[in-house]
């Protein structure tokens, strides 16, 4: 008989560990190892080995429990994944796993264990950040928690594993630097006046002013602005991704690389967002230069093999194609890397260090909602602008400047 931790028994082949949690221990006649099953309570964990019990007396863990762990991620990617998760969904997935499958892809599910999923996170911990790792076992625990829920595993091994930050060992006090993703006014200058010359300066200056994603401003056509009302119907996006899956959710012999225009993953995400003068002012001059490329290019457009669904693209390349976000990236870079260039020679010319700036394409939705909050725009409406399901991913997009915070706080000073 099994006893808790105050002595008493509780049933034959349970237990309780030291830190509270019931465990139950079953032998199968297809494993040496027995199978272990957990619940912080004592009554849930007895009708959930009844319940193993019985499958083993039905000769149920003989098929799919066998099944290694890259197998099973295979067939739950097939069956479940393929019919239901957008292309870039699913790339996702298949990142974060082969980040963690190295040490358990070939353990069977039914011999798995939170130690196999323990020792693997360790592992990549050394070389990811915790937000990374996270992810990978969030990934897994998703597959393997429908194993749990179909049956096939007893629980899902996943559950109370510890992420460990193993670049952040020292316990040495230093002063927090924070992460850059809100734009100065300085660094804002700096970098229109180097894109002064480009087309793209339209695009960051849309985005600075709109909060979109680089892959909505990509999927906008000309008849989502509303030169009238001055608004902005946002409804999709597009990206380049990984296919797994055909179109009817057969598995591809080989991955392919694939240009899609699809709806957003949240329903938030469909909105209307109001434009300035400034913004509608970018608009135009894009139209303009969208024009002036076609003139004269008997070609143009001719490769954009989405020309027939979405002919009116506000963003094309100059010979009508598609952009896409990571043309914006590189752009950004490029501009940036004009900045950094001129900096460096300067401060090389007044013998000073010189900081680099760091700006990509989404620090300017950061900018823009930081922007939004300072000018105390109601949080529920700039919730809506920027397609969040909740406040809360809003705030997390705030970063208030020194100064604004020095201007609240006087209000507090005010009071003494």
């Amino acid at each position: 008989m099994g006893k808790n931790l105050k002595g008493k028994n509780i049933g034959r082949g349970i237990c309780q560990t030291k830190d509270g949690i019931y465990q139950a221990k079953i032998y199968l006649k297809m494993t040496p190892k027995p199978i272990y099953l957990y619940d912080s309570n004592l009554n849930s964990l007895r009708v959930k080995k009844k319940r193993f019990e019985q499958q083993k007396l039905n000769n149920f863990f003989t098929t799919q429990s066998l099944l290694t762990v890259n197998d099973w991620f295979d067939h739950w990617m097939e069956i479940v994944c393929a019919v239901k998760l957008k292309n870039t969904t699913i790339q996702n997935y298949y990142n974060n796993y082969n980040r963690i499958k190295g040490s358990i892809q070939n353990i069977k599910l039914i011999e798995l264990t939170q130690s196999h999923i323990q020792m693997a996170i360790n592992e990549i911990s050394k070389k990811y950040k915790p937000s990374t790792v996270k992810s990978s076992l969030n990934a897994l625990s998703t597959c393997l928690e429908y194993a749990e829920k179909n049956m096939i595993i007893a629980n899902n091994p996943c559950k109370c594993i510890v992420i460990s930050n193993y670049t952040d060992r020292s316990f040495v006090p230093i002063e927090q630097e924070d992460e850059m993703k809100y734009i100065t006014k300085d660094m804002l200058d700096l970098f229109f006046e180097a894109a002064q010359n480009c087309r793209s300066r339209y695009y960051f200056y849309i985005l600075l002013h709109t909060g979109l994603r680089a892959g909505e401003l990509c999927a906008l056509q000309w008849k989502d602005v509303d030169f009238d009302k001055k608004e902005l119907h946002v409804y999709k996006t597009i990206n380049k991704t990984r296919c797994y899956f055909d179109i009817h959710g057969e598995k591809l012999e080989k991955s392919i690389a694939s240009v899609q225009i699809t709806m957003p993953k949240r329903n938030a995400s469909n909105r209307i967002v109001p434009l300035t003068d400034g913004v509608i002012e970018a608009f135009l001059k894009l139209k303009e230069i969208q024009k002036n490329d076609k003139n004269g290019n008997i070609k143009w457009g001719s490769e954009n093999e989405f020309r027939k669904t979405y002919p009116d693209l506000v963003l094309t390349t100059k010979d009508g194609n598609y952009f896409l976000p990571n043309y914006v990236e590189q752009e950004c870079k490029r501009i940036v890397k004009k900045i950094n260039t001129k900096g460096k020679a300067l401060a090389k010319e007044k013998n000073r260090a010189y900081e680099p700036i760091r700006i990509c394409p989404h620090m300017f939705r950061h900018t823009f909602i930081t922007n939004c909050y300072q000018q105390k725009i109601d949080t529920r409406i700039l919730t809506d602008i920027v397609g969040h399901t909740n406040s809360k991913m809003t705030n997390h997009y705030t970063h208030p400047e020194c100064e604004f915070m020095h201007r609240e706080f006087k209000k507090y000073e005010d009071l003494l």
